[in-house]
């Protein structure tokens, strides 16, 4: 597997990917996090780098205004852009990196989707916030968390105290609560208009895979945590 996954989507966008082969990306979890974000974004040159505070709530920034530098000093979990220049960037572990764009137009969304973020309905706020026809816009899945591999104590999943939303997307299994995120968020995309055959997901299961970071797996392991980086930008 390449360092760094390049490749376009939908003629419209081009998207890239990496896990541990290029690093962790996060400086909280090691000191060449900065130095391993720097090749991740060398294989997009030329571009001005907007870099995602997310912070698991359901703020969405125009970054177009702004310099990447002011992006930093705020809050937000997804990312709208009008400039082929910008590069909207999200360092995650086993959240959704989601990527919404208008083929034929100049207009791209990046969101982080956690259990947090979908809970607040992020991806259909975001849908509305683009102002296309539901049925006109596309959608992109980054590498994320399955179902399978979103296991849970009993006792642990007590303390995420979900809404009864979520009931449907819960399973008690021979080894543990499953949490289907994706599922979820799939039908709260469906559900705000967007086609199915308008959607293209990214088959990398964060936390089954060992060559990419999982916050879940480092929990239930021990093993190193870190973060994955995601980047999309238009073509």
């Amino acid at each position: 597997m390449e360092p760094v996954i390049v490749k376009p989507v939908g003629g419209a966008i081009s998207v890239g990917f990496s896990g541990k082969q290029i690093g962790n990306t996060i400086a909280r979890f090691g000191a060449d996090a900065d130095a391993n974000f720097a090749k991740f974004t060398d294989k997009f040159p030329g571009k001005t780098v907007y870099d995602m505070p997310a912070v698991g709530k359901d703020a969405i920034v125009d970054v177009d205004p702004l310099t990447p530098e002011e992006l930093r000093q705020l809050e937000t979990d997804a990312l709208t852009t009008e400039k082929p220049s910008a590069f909207l960037v999200l360092k995650a572990a086993d959240c959704i990196p989601l990527v919404f764009y208008v083929p034929g137009q100049k207009v791209l969304a990046l969101a982080h989707v956690g259990t947090s973020g979908a809970g607040l309905h992020l991806p259909r706020k975001v849908v509305n916030m683009l102002g296309y026809p539901p049925e006109q816009i596309c959608c992109y899945v980054g590498p994320s968390i399955s179902q399978k591999s979103y296991r849970f104590t009993k006792e642990d999943f007590k303390a995420k105290k979900l809404e009864a939303s979520w009931d449907s997307y819960i399973t008690e299994e021979a080894d543990g609560i499953h949490l289907n995120l994706f599922g979820y968020v799939m039908d709260e995309l469906k559900n705000a208009g967007i086609l199915e055959e308008n959607i293209e997901i990214e088959k990398v299961d964060t936390g089954a895979d060992s060559s990419y970071f999982s916050h879940h797996r480092h929990k239930l392991t021990g093993e190193p945590d870190g973060r994955n980086c995601f980047g999309v930008c238009l073509i």
